[in-house]
């Protein structure tokens, strides 16, 4: 660390407390706290603790360690050396809570409640600034920024020392994720400050336009810095899980060489050069996964992430965090929470991408897939949460078939990039030692999907195979929810074509789930299963009165559920229903079929109660489901 480095975090940790000052004296007698204390250090010594909060007999009861983002221990305040450096200090101390801070995000510690890596931790997260270089500190937004944050964060204290609340124990699944999203903070702030300044060029604003309009399939409505800031978001996650998954390759192919980045490296491009050729290595040497790491290096996504230089720190931090995970002992759906955690809940609103509660895949599930070996697909698999769970119930169903056999029957198609290397990622690592790991997940459009025709190729004896697309026994999924306003003609009459092939025809009015339909039907076996969690306006709406007939003509519904309690979708505003189908030839069973309308009035997870076990999981599915099937 340089002396202005250290000198902005003593200036820091000084105004920090005066902000804490100020409040203890407005709190008066009714503060818990009798002072807070400001370490005296010098260059010569700087393992003191920064801060210290005295209870009123004197006792400290909060110590914490402060950095600067643009220094490298600064990259996240889950910075391990930091942690495990701030809880010793603690404990010394004698305090029962530490901080960690980087000025844009401050975590708070349970001192006795933290383990080691891949144990339960006790912490909570506190967004404060959004600082991107030291000349940030003389702008008046940005020193409001950080007083604003430390007066939340003081506040919520008091709450915690007085007992009112405490701070959740996270799994190591949980705490992954948080240090995930926090290590990516600076690269996402340094890409989108660059896509802004860009922005201001014609050229080039019309090829980040391309990129997020015709790579992406984003609508580019609303705010256009929120909107940048989206796009930055997204290219840096996108890499993000490609370094994640080459790390978790590593366990099988010994010979991939480990993720590092030199410390004399400073430029965002020499980076850039670094990852294509882990990612080219990984694909010569697996002979797969072209899903996930086959973006060209022209493509803009690709290069975004890296145009500033300034986030060098901070990839080199986030590898090094990376290498002290084991992400196949994660729990299953790490990937998945991931990718809910990347669009907050107003993107997924615009852009009809959701994120469905897992407790409502397992129930869909449960009634859709009753064999091990039986042809799953899903047709938006977005962060794989169906497919993924699809893979957990036919081992539970068939616990002799191998890792390999079960990839061969579970099939999920996505028309972003993105989401198609996350749902890769999310099966692959559900075993990374055996041969054959190799997802059937494509970046595709569903519609152009025809039963047997060619699905994708995959590495096969030395060679490769085609995959044909099979009759399948179950479709499941959430088709994306994008209103019939935001399709345009073309794609109107485009998608009305492919439906017509299963005898749907929907209305000029239909939202895009209702085309979904149509389309399934032809893909699937006789006696097939189809579970879909859509919009519940079909019901009720004139474009659903269509749906409503030709499901009618072709299925026999079991059950049509939806809660009153909670939204299944996450972060979505549109009341959702779960549509469960079994595909029927004979007109006299669909005629004497009884369709159970099911509303739900607590939430389901407390309907599914289990012992947190993948097979507890998936039996409380089956018990629910045969309860509404009685």
């Amino acid at each position: 660390m340089n002396v202005a480095q250290l000198e902005t975090e003593w200036t820091v940790v000084g105004d920090a407390k005066s902000w804490m000052d100020a409040l203890l004296a407005a709190h008066g007698g009714s503060s818990p706290f009798a002072s807070v204390k400001l370490e005296q250090r010098t260059q010569s010594s700087l393992k003191r603790r920064d801060l210290t909060v005295l209870d009123r007999s004197g006792k400290a009861c909060l110590t914490g360690e402060v950095k600067v983002p643009w220094a490298a221990d600064g990259a996240s305040p889950f910075v391990e050396t930091t942690v495990v450096d701030a809880r010793a200090k603690a404990l010394a101390a004698g305090s029962p809570w530490f901080f960690t801070w980087n000025l844009n995000e401050l975590v708070l510690w349970k001192t006795d409640s933290f383990g080691d890596l891949g144990q339960p931790r006790g912490f909570k997260t506190f967004p404060v600034s959004s600082l991107r270089r030291q000349t940030d500190l003389t702008n008046p937004r940005f020193i409001a920024e950080l007083r604003d944050g430390i007066e939340r964060f003081f506040i919520d204290f008091m709450r915690v020392f007085r007992g009112e609340t405490d701070l959740p124990q996270r799994a190591p699944d949980e705490y992954f994720v948080h240090a995930f999203d926090s290590f990516l903070a600076w690269p996402v702030l340094g890409a989108k400050f660059e896509l802004l300044r860009r922005d201001g060029n014609a050229s080039q604003r019309g090829a980040i336009d391309r990129w997020m309009r015709d790579a992406q399939g984003w609508i580019l409505v609303g705010d256009r810095s929120e909107l940048l800031g989206r796009a930055a978001k997204f290219a840096c996650y996108a890499i993000a899980n490609k370094l994640v998954f080459y790390d978790a390759l590593r366990k099988r192919y010994t010979e991939l060489p480990s993720l590092e980045i030199p410390e004399d490296e400073a430029s965002g491009e020499a980076v850039f050069s670094r990852f294509g050729g882990f990612f080219d290595e990984a694909r010569h040497v697996t002979g797969d996964y072209e899903t996930v790491f086959g973006n060209p290096g022209a493509d803009i996504g690709s290069r975004l992430p890296f145009y500033d230089d300034n986030v060098v720190d901070g990839w080199r931090a986030f590898v090094r965090q990376l290498d002290r995970f084991d992400l196949s002992k994660l729990d299953y759906d790490v990937i998945g929470r991931i990718f809910e955690r990347l669009i907050d809940p107003e993107e997924r609103h615009k852009y009809g991408q959701y994120y469905t509660r897992p407790e409502v895949v397992d129930l869909i599930n449960s009634f859709a897939i009753s064999k091990g070996d039986a042809k799953v697909l899903d047709p938006g698999c977005g962060g794989g949460t169906f497919l993924v769970r699809a893979y957990a119930r036919k081992k539970y169903l068939a616990p002799r078939l191998g890792h390999t056999a079960l990839l061969e029957t579970i099939y999920g198609t996505d028309i972003s990039p993105f989401a198609a290397h996350l749902s890769t990622i999310n099966l692959a690592t559900r075993d990374l030692v055996e041969d054959g790991n190799y997802p059937r997940v494509v970046r595709r459009d569903f519609f152009a999907l025809r039963s047997g025709g060619d699905f994708m190729r995959l590495p096969r004896d030395g060679g490769t195979q085609t995959v044909t697309v099979p009759r399948f026994d179950a479709i499941v999924g959430n088709p994306p929810y994008v209103r019939q306003e935001d399709l345009s003609s073309d794609q109107k009459a485009e998608y009305r074509n492919v439906a017509r092939m299963g005898g749907l025809t929907p209305t000029g009015r239909a939202d895009l789930h209702v085309y979904f339909w149509g389309q399934a039907l032809a893909l699937m076996a006789p006696d097939a299963k189809l579970g879909f969690l859509a919009s519940s306006q079909w019901l009720d709406a004139d474009y659903g009165f269509a749906l409503q007939a030709w499901l009618l003509e072709n299925f026999r519904i079991e059950a049509i559920i939806e809660s009153r309690d909670e939204p299944w979708f996450v972060g979505a505003r549109v009341q959702t229903v779960a549509a469960l189908a079994t595909r029927e030839a004979d007109p006299e069973q669909r005629d004497n079929n009884m369709i159970r309308f099911v509303e739900l009035r607590q939430p389901i997870s407390s309907l599914l109660q289990h012992d947190d076990t993948t097979a507890g999981q998936l039996d409380a599915a089956d018990r629910f489901r045969d309860a509404i099937m009685d």
